[in-house]
Order: structure tokens, then sequence, then C-alpha cells
């Protein structure tokens, strides 16, 4: 592997990044329960940020401050169980190590930052520019293909979805979604840089 040469890992050097993020959002999400639980025993005063997270709470919402690291418009109990997913994959990454399995773009908190590392990496592994780096996206159509993708040097992202549309898989395209469909979820795509 000539990636054991290097001494700079921007993958790793942006998994540490989002670690850190995902660490600080954990940090504000205890200290304001900690927070709105002492307000309502009365040991603390009552703030404005305190009542304006308890509301949100007793809405179901998200409370504003917890949003600092990406905006997210579902009920309480569900952001809890995105959270849980994304601390969980990057989780598993660190314990895993670089070759995961699968990345999922929307669990980083600026997705274009691990499309960016792909192409420093690849950049500083073969000695080339940064900026005649260019990746290949191909859709995996069925699951034999996405087996065959990991003996290669591509990423397999997952967990993207398509608004207004579906991907065909008989046509390998995007049509137009079904009526009671928003959202519908895009295949997996393995980028390539070269």
């Amino acid at each position: 592997d000539k990636s054991e040469g290097i001494k700079y890992n921007p993958i790793n050097n942006l998994l540490y990044q989002e670690a850190e993020k995902f660490n600080k959002l954990i940090s504000i999400i205890t200290n304001d329960l900690i927070a709105y639980e002492k307000a309502l025993k009365g040991h603390i005063t009552i703030s404005t940020n305190i009542v304006e997270g308890i509301n949100a709470l007793t809405e179901d919402k998200v409370p504003t401050s917890w949003q600092c690291m990406y905006v997210s418009l579902k009920s309480f109990m569900r952001f809890l169980e995105d959270l849980h997913q994304r601390v969980e994959f990057f989780r598993q990454w660190i314990t895993n190590g670089l070759y995961t399995p699968y990345y999922y773009l929307g669990y980083f908190t600026n997705p274009i930052s691990f499309i960016t590392a792909i192409k420093q990496r690849f950049s500083l592994i073969n000695k080339e520019a940064y900026k005649n780096v260019t990746l290949q996206f191909k859709i995996i159509n069925d699951i034999s293909e996405e087996r065959a993708s990991k003996n290669t040097n591509g990423y397999v992202i997952k967990g993207i979805t398509i608004e207004g549309g579906c991907w065909d898989k008989k046509n390998i395209g995007i049509k137009d979604e079904g009526i009671q469909d928003l959202y519908n979820p895009l295949p997996s795509i393995i980028i390539t840089p070269t």
C-alpha cells in the first residue's frame, strides 16, 4: 500500500475534526440538560436560553443550541436517534481504521470536506498535484458490484437521498418519483480518485 509512506493522512485528519465536533456537541447537550434539571429544581436562575431549550423539548423539537454542528428539522427523538447513528459511525471508523466498508456522506458536519480529503490523500500518495486529481463516480446497481468495490481504491458512499425523483435500477437512471414519496434513497456510489 502506497499510503504507508505518507506521514500526513487527510482522511484521518478529517476523522479527528469530526470526532472533535461531535464531542463538543455531546458536551453542549450534556451541560444544557444538567442546567435544565437544575433550573426546574430551582437550584439556578432560569435564563432565556434555558426557557427556550425546555420549551423546545416539551414541543418535541431540538433546542437551537444543539444545532451548532448541523441543522436538523427532526423531532427531538429522531434527532437523538440520528445523532446516535452518526456518533456510532465515527466510533466504528476510529475502531476499524481508515478502511471502513462504507462512508455515510450525510453524517459529516461538512460533507464536502470528505471529498476534499479523498482528493488530498490521492494527491499525496501518488505525488500528483491536487488540482489534477479528478473523481469518478459510479452507481452500484446491485450487491455483487458493491462487494467487488471493496477490492478497489474507491470509497463506497451510502445514505444519499434524492428529492423529487427515484433510482430506476432497470434503466440505470433517475426517474420521476412516486406520488407518495418526496425523498427516495439512491443506491451506493463508489467514488474513485484518478
